[in-house]
């Protein structure tokens, strides 16, 4: 029984409390209305009091908003600029993408927003996406002088993973650096391996070659402005340096010289150029969803150097296994890559006054 009544008791609070949160906000949502009918009215000395409770507890976020909007007219035209100031900042505090309205707000609060802050101080996030690799040989190499086939690459699927950072240089001009993760991997395939002159000789290399960079990129965004839809949807193009610290590299795959062998991944970091250099150029969309950007990008990252190291091309103390062992030597190439990427940007906002 006592058990039941216990039960009995926690539900009635339960209910009684949930009660008064509609209540509350019920009580909020009038008292805003009578705000709006107080400030019409001209007695704006009523407003602080009015406004005051509901602000600390029981206003929604949009509520909010017009609240604040409502006291920093009042102190406005109570010629209490430090009110006005505090009142301002609590409203943009609240909705950071707040914006004045032309046609109807009055030119005085106007005025006084055009003095603050308004805008991201900078945005940070993350993309993550899929890429492949264009293999432009400069010049192929051979061991045998008889085999002279030249051999094609082959792109497999890589996959990206990228911190950004965002800064308003101007309205439509942004610079965007970011650190990024690439691994590529592409298959070199070359059936014309054969020293003999066999017509039928199915001797044939097929080796894939397996590659991790961190990228530095120094990106300039140009956003363009499409009115009302900028406020949502912003397209944009980015272009600039990258540059490229190779983490690791393998080597693995099948030979065929009569019999097939199979080669397991061999380290080949020493093999390649630690520092790459390339251009990117990007095309992408922001979707403005609540309080933060969704965003893609379609990118080419254009190589511009040379990845092999030519003076360790032949030598046995790095290529030796590679070299003697199953007859590969690289080419000299350079590596680009198309990549899509989606992420997320946070912009980070502190507004302020600016002009006293």
């Amino acid at each position: 029984m006592k058990r039941y009544l216990f039960c009995t008791a926690i539900l009635v609070a339960l209910i009684k409390g949930e009660g008064f949160s509609q209540n509350l906000e019920l009580n909020c949502t009038q008292k805003l209305r009578t705000a709006r009918a107080t400030y019409e009215q001209g007695r704006l000395h009523e407003m602080r009091t009015l406004l005051e409770g509901c602000l600390k507890s029981g206003f929604t976020e949009t509520e909010k908003v017009e609240a604040y909007r409502l006291l920093v007219l009042t102190y406005i035209y109570l010629e209490e600029p430090e009110q006005a100031d505090a009142a301002m900042i609590n409203l943009l505090s609240t909705d950071h993408f707040f914006e004045i309205n032309e046609a109807v707000d009055p030119v005085e609060f106007k005025s006084l927003y055009k003095k603050f802050r308004t805008k991201p101080v900078f945005s940070y996030g993350a993309k993550f996406g899929v890429n492949t690799n264009q293999v432009n040989v400069i010049e192929n190499h051979y061991i045998w002088a008889a085999a002279k086939g030249k051999g094609t690459y082959k792109s497999n699927a890589g996959i990206n993973g990228t911190l950004l950072f965002e800064k308003n240089l101007k309205e439509n001009l942004i610079i965007n650096p970011e650190i990024m993760y690439s691994g590529s991997s592409f298959i070199y395939s070359n059936s014309d391996i054969s020293t003999s002159d066999d017509q039928q000789s199915n001797d044939r290399a097929e080796f894939t070659i397996t590659q991790s960079r961190l990228l530095l990129n120094l990106l300039v965004q140009y956003k363009f402005s499409k009115g009302k839809l900028d406020k949502t949807l912003s397209p944009y193009i980015a272009i600039g340096p990258s540059i490229g610290y190779l983490m690791n590299s393998s080597f693995g795959g099948d030979l065929t010289v009569g019999n097939q062998i199979t080669i397991p991944n061999i380290p080949t970091k020493e093999n390649y150029k630690t520092l790459t250099y390339a251009v990117t150029a990007a095309a992408g969309i922001k979707y403005k969803v609540g309080a933060f950007y969704l965003t893609a990008d379609v990118r080419y990252v254009r190589g511009l150097v040379n990845v092999v190291k030519e003076d360790n091309r032949y030598k046995p103390t790095i290529t030796n296994e590679l070299l003697w062992n199953y007859g590969y030597v690289d080419n000299d190439f350079n590596l680009s890559q198309t990549m899509v990427n989606i992420g997320l940007i946070v912009p980070y906002f502190n507004p302020k006054k600016l002009i006293k």
